[in-house]
């Protein structure tokens, strides 16, 4: 790193930014239950934003170019790359804008962590019963620091942990067989909550096998979504929030306005969070070296605040913004046992689930739903799809009372969307 400033300074680079980030990771590999392979590495990289400000035509712009070095580098490769993102910032047509200033803070460096042995000891422990049986499964442990030092002053370290697991099962009976695959990220490991997700998983391969080809449903049928595909649906306004969405005119929210296309029926309140217990994305400091702080974005269904980079927050006036990385929604007014005296298909396992950020159409493939109908009866279906779009039907949801937790995101256990497209 120091020899990457000396040449930054050598070659006058008056405004840039600097990201230093080191990752510790362990990994191992097992096919059914038997290790087939486990790694350890360390990997530094530094990432450099070279800013450049030039006049054109009499109007002034900003320009920027970013390029990865490694300790492999020469310097006299370093000086090439240096040289190049300046040639290349020269080229860009951004609005002018200053970088954050700041000073020295560095964080208390952690004890090495094991890999994650309470994880590894119950995944070889999961029982293997009724036609299911584990296929492979991995375990990735990352430890990360993280150094940001721009040219006003800024100089930051931090660090995180970022932990996987992936896991495929496999259910079979005398016709057929079907295989599931699960993925789960976490912070800080949770044997409890990862066990209960796990007996979720082995329970539903069960149920896929008994599953009956979907059909059409019942008019009045609602579809209830939980788990991390409510995370997916409250991304989408997140995103809808975000100040480079609504500098580009992506996004055409309004500060005092609803953040859905009309009056919500429940309305709920979005909060980004500095910290969250076992998530992945706790950064004391977001990219330009700026603290993460607590922000309100929406406050009974109304927009309160953006949020962003200091780039695009700076292009909208606001001076004391934050990066959001952790969120949460608050609940509802549904309980389950209001839910359970409906007649719903509750959407369990779904191929590809996504909301297109522009336009709000979602859509999936179901690998598993349960039909509810309302009466005790509940019936495990396989196959078609569902669609529909947030911003024509968003203000409709209903929320649960009860709260999930999702890696970085805290939402509502389920949601209920009426009128949604179910094709069979």
């Amino acid at each position: 790193m120091e020899t990457l400033l000396q040449c930054l300074k050598e070659l006058q680079v008056s405004d840039y930014r600097l990201v230093e980030t080191i990752c510790h990771s362990k990994e191992l590999f097992f096919i059914t239950k038997k290790l087939d392979l486990s790694r350890a590495k360390q990997v530094r990289k530094w990432t450099v934003t070279v800013y450049e400000d030039h006049d054109l035509d009499g109007k002034m712009y900003r320009g920027s170019a970013t390029m990865q070095f490694y300790p492999t580098m020469t310097k006299t490769e370093m000086e090439a790359g240096l040289q190049q993102l300046k040639e290349m910032a020269r080229l860009g047509r951004q609005d002018p804008y200053r970088l954050p200033s700041g000073s020295t803070v560095s964080q208390t460096p952690p004890s090495e962590v094991e890999l994650m042995p309470d994880v590894l000891k119950m995944m070889l422990e999961l029982p293997e019963e009724n036609g299911i049986s584990i296929n492979s499964f991995e375990i990735f442990s990352q430890h990360y620091t993280r150094r940001i030092i721009n040219s006003r002053g800024v100089d930051v370290t931090f660090y995180y942990t970022d932990h996987e697991v992936e896991l495929v099962l496999n259910a079979r009976n005398d016709k057929e067989e079907v295989e599931i695959y699960e993925d789960y990220r976490f912070g800080k490991p949770s044997e409890v909550v990862l066990s209960r997700a796990m007996t979720r998983a082995m329970r539903q391969a069960a149920d896929r096998l008994q599953a009956r080809p979907c059909t059409a449903m019942p008019e009045g049928t609602s579809i209830v979504l939980s788990g991390k595909d409510v995370v997916t649906l409250f991304s989408f306004y997140l995103n809808q929030l975000s100040a480079a969405r609504i500098y580009q005119k992506y996004s055409h929210q309004q500060i005092g306005q609803p953040i859905t296309e009309q009056m919500a029926v429940e309305p709920w309140q979005l909060e980004g969070l500095k910290q969250l217990e076992n998530s992945n994305q706790n950064f004391a400091f977001d990219d330009d070296g700026r603290p993460v702080k607590d922000v309100l974005l929406v406050k009974d269904g109304i927009v309160e605040h953006f949020f962003g980079s200091h780039q695009h927050l700076s292009y909208l006036g606001i001076q004391d913004g934050t990066s959001v990385y952790n969120f949460k929604v608050s609940g509802g007014k549904l309980s389950r046992e209001e839910l359970e005296a409906m007649r719903y298909l509750e959407i369990v396992d779904i191929s590809s689930f996504s909301v297109d950020p522009l336009t709000g159409d979602f859509a999936g493939e179901i690998r598993l739903a349960y039909y509810h109908d309302g009466n005790g009866q509940t019936i495990a279906y396989t196959g078609g799809s569902f669609s529909g779009n947030l911003k024509q039907m968003g203000h409709l949801m209903r929320l649960s009372q009860d709260l999930t937790k999702y890696n970085c995101a805290v939402v509502p256990e389920f949601v209920v969307l009426p009128d949604v497209n179910l094709a069979v």
